[in-house]
């Protein structure tokens, strides 16, 4: 008993010594020196510059504030928000989304926070605050607050032309992929002087995003009087390829004032594209199709404006009206400006025309013509009365009336592309095509001579890759002549063009770069840009198409085979399907979306006998090239089908097997954890302790007994 209690004794002894040995390394920190007192200071955001930013009305700009942290520590978690004073100041502001986000500031670090300011084109001079509150964390955890302002000073030009452009629209439900689209704003002189020779281009064009569609990028006004508006129509498109998003187009606006001082702005408006439109529950019209004539229309000369109004919901569109509204009398209707349909099925889709001519009181310049289209949607209010929606499309011709010019058409006299056509409208890669160009001289009074242009293709990025247009004349040079141009005439040009046949399917630019003399013999300069869209041949090869042909009813059958683009261009919405009285298909069914040249996929469907007996079907392959034309392929096939006589087919297999009995189910501990615990380790050299004692005791109990044996 004696020996036992011993045992135990030197087990507690152990581990009596083992925690204090731990209690004594935990408390090792007691014997060093204290730290020294930290001097640091805490952080402190401050703006590093206060300078004021001059706007003038309707003016736009970015502008950057940078925030330096004068503290010794960091600042955490900054937040930025920003507010004008009292009285409805004439301003508005955006913060850009990277400075909305929390971030944080080293000590001595520099931070340049982007503000997106506009002055309202109704502002009056004057010096306008904005406050940006700055929060954040200081090394304590504790919230502090910074307040900056920015003083933004307008200043109002009364005696000289000022040129905005506002109330940017795209139309209907907004501009998705791969879509046609037409761009619309106003051009307003918001100055106290008319403006002349205003000419406004566009820019931002991409061949792979967005790019012009049959129009120019340049519009020339003779004169805009003070306050004076004037509506500009762009017509557009977006590639296939383009991803959703916000696009910016820069809108380059250039005048001069009555003592020739000219002046020059920009605008920047972001296109938001949209992913490809679907399907509602309701009823969606949407105009597509359109027709403008191009060129240049006289005093009384009728034309003809037509399209195509198609319901792409789901529900039938009810007292469909279409309203044409000229922004101006000067264009009048010579067909009747309002019509009526009763209803518009889904899917269905009628064909409108209107016609219009220019009166005496129009002037030479572009005139746009709406057409507002207002409609029931198939779906009710919460006040149980139908819903009805409108949207509104505008289109622009130009006019030419030199009985009615006030002025002389400018300073000088200015060259610009009037219309051109290109025949066929898209072009095939490796064929020729004709394009023809329309060149006019706005000024009223002075014509221009001894023209030299050249055609200039524009590069285009592919992969990485820059690259020219694929364009090139036939039997020709790129530079032409032209000897001379009247006041306010015409002179058109024809060309052949081949395109190169490895050319990629998209939307291309070419440059017109002019240089000319005026009636004074002075040496003027010009640029335009056209755009022509290029399309690849498509082609797609199955192989060998691996159909059953014979098979038993209510049996599944699988039909399979490779699809391979072949061809020079994309294949996009690419599905698969079969079609057959006898069967049922609703596992045919495939989309495959997009199949780039060169590569392929491969088709895996189902379909099941529902007939004995011999029992056609059709394998229905459909897809749309890089322009949205839809091409079909059929295939054609019989199967024999066979009765099963009574059942006892697969169907009464057993399918359904019991689950694995080897599956560990994933359970288990983590070895590591339990080896790296102190705890068990003390637990373990106890255990050794006391089973080496427990040992001995019981060989000494024990050794007796075996020596009496």
């Amino acid at each position: 008993m004696k020996k036992r209690f011993k045992i135990i004794a030197v087990i507690t002894s152990l581990m009596l010594a083992l925690g204090m040995s731990i209690t004594a390394f935990a408390g090792f920190d007691d014997f060093l020196p204290p730290d020294p007192p930290d001097t640091r200071q805490a952080a402190r955001l401050e703006r590093v510059s206060a300078e004021a930013v001059r706007f003038v009305p309707g003016d736009a700009k970015e502008i950057s504030v940078h925030v330096r942290n004068i503290g010794d520590r960091a600042a955490t978690d900054v937040r930025v928000s920003a507010g004008v004073g009292a009285g409805n100041p004439p301003i508005v502001f955006e913060l850009n989304r990277d400075s909305e986000r929390l971030w944080n500031m080293s000590p001595n670090a520099d931070r340049s926070i982007a503000l997106s300011v506009r002055a309202l084109p109704t502002a009056e001079a004057g010096r306008y605050p904005i406050t940006m509150t700055l929060t954040y964390r200081d090394h304590s955890n504790a919230i502090q607050t910074t307040n900056i302002t920015v003083f933004i000073q307008v200043d109002v030009e009364t005696n000289a032309p000022e040129l905005i452009v506002r109330d940017f629209s795209v139309g209907g439900d907004g501009v998705r992929i791969g879509d046609d689209f037409n761009l619309t704003a106003i051009l307003q002189n918001v100055g106290g002087a008319n403006a002349r020779d205003v000419q406004v281009l566009i820019d931002g064009f991409s061949a792979t995003g967005i790019f012009l569609s049959g129009a120019s990028n340049n519009l020339f006004f003779p004169s805009l009087s003070a306050a004076a508006t004037q509506t500009m129509n762009f017509s557009l498109s977006t590639h296939r390829d383009i991803r959703s998003g916000s696009y910016p187009l820069t809108f380059t606006l250039r005048w001069r004032d009555e003592n020739n001082k000219t002046g020059e702005r920009e605008f920047i408006y972001f296109v938001n594209v949209q992913g490809t439109a679907s399907a509602t529950d309701r009823a969606t019209l949407e105009i597509s199709q359109m027709t403008v004539p191009p060129g240049t229309f006289n005093v009384a000369q009728e034309f003809r404006i037509a399209f195509t109004l198609t319901n792409t919901g789901i529900e039938e569109a009810r007292n469909v009206r279409v309203t044409a509204k000229p922004e101006s009398t000067a264009i009048r209707p010579r067909s009747a400006s309002v019509r009526s349909i009763t209803r518009l099925p889904s899917g269905e889709a009628t064909r409108l025309e209107f016609v219009f001519a220019p009166s005496e009181d129009a002037a030479t310049q572009n005139y746009s013509i709406g057409f507002e289209v207002s409609y029931e949607t198939g779906i009710e209010t919460d006040d149980n009365r139908p819903e009805t929606t409108a949207f509104e499309q505008f289109v622009g011709v130009n006019v030419y009336n030199p009985d009615k010019d006030d002025d002389e058409g400018g300073i000088f006299p200015r060259i610009i592309i009037d219309s051109y056509t290109v025949d066929p409208i898209v072009v095939r890669a490796g064929e020729e095509f004709d394009l023809r160009m329309t060149f006019r001289n706005t000024h009223a009074t002075m014509s221009i001579a001894n023209i030299k242009a050249t055609l200039t293709p524009q590069e285009v990025t592919t992969n990485g890759a820059s690259s020219s247009a694929p364009f090139m004349p036939v039997d020709g040079s790129n530079t032409f002549f032209i000897d001379h141009i009247p006041p306010r005439g015409t002179a058109a040009k024809d060309f052949r063009m081949f395109t190169i046949p490895n050319a990629d399917p998209r939307a291309y630019t070419i440059r017109v770069d002019f240089e000319y003399q005026d009636s004074d013999y002075t040496e003027r300069t010009a640029s335009e840009i056209i755009g022509i869209t290029v399309r690849q041949i498509t082609r797609l090869d199955t192989g060998n198409i691996m159909v059953p042909t014979e098979g038993f009813m209510f049996q599944p059958m699988f039909v399979n085979f490779n699809l391979m683009n072949t061809g020079r261009a994309a294949l996009h919405n690419l599905t698969v399907e079969i079609v057959g009285e006898g069967f049922e298909t609703t596992k045919s069914f495939m989309y495959f979306g997009t199949i780039n040249r060169s590569a392929s996929a491969f088709y895996d469907g189902e379909i099941t006998p529902q007939m004995p007996g011999s029992q056609p079907g059709q394998i229905i392959i459909t897809f749309e090239d890089e322009v949205g034309e839809v091409t079909t392929v059929t295939r054609d096939f019989v199967m024999e089908v066979m009765d099963m006589g009574g059942g006892g087919g697969f169907d009464d297999w057993p399918m359904d097997f019991p689950p694995d009995r080897f599956d560990g189910g994933g359970g288990g501990f983590d070895f590591m954890s339990l080896v790296r615990n102190p705890l068990v380790w003390v637990g373990v050299v106890a255990l050794c302790v006391a089973g080496f004692f427990g040992k001995r005791y019981y060989d000494k109990k024990r050794r007796p007994q075996y020596d009496d044996e």
